[in-house]
């Protein structure tokens, strides 16, 4: 099975809906709240992952609510909760893809 790396080109061609990318990033944050997405202090001066690997940090220390409404701002969503509809695919497709 062919492993996908995590970068900018990551999500562009799956041509996902907002409330999708949104569920993965919900997906993520909870991955890296429970310690199964662990992060690398970046070796570049990049600013991308400087704010991502910031994002990570401050959104595992909020509650699943609140990671929720942080992850619909980010893109745009206007409704608080994530939907199971939208939730559980992304869950397993990260675990999946992943391995965790």
């Amino acid at each position: 099975m062919q492993r996908r790396p995590l970068n900018n080109s990551f999500y562009p061609s799956l041509s996902l809906s907002t409330e999708c990318l949104s569920a993965h990033l919900f997906s993520l944050t909870v991955l890296h709240s429970d310690s199964y997405l662990l992060l690398k202090s970046p070796a570049s001066d990049d600013r991308q992952i400087t704010q991502a690997t910031r994002f990570f940090k401050m959104t595992s220390r909020l509650p699943l609510e609140l990671q929720m409404i942080v992850c619909n701002r980010v893109f745009r969503v206007s409704r608080d909760l994530i939907s199971t509809k939208d939730s559980e695919p992304a869950f397993r497709y990260l675990v999946h893809t992943f391995q965790v």
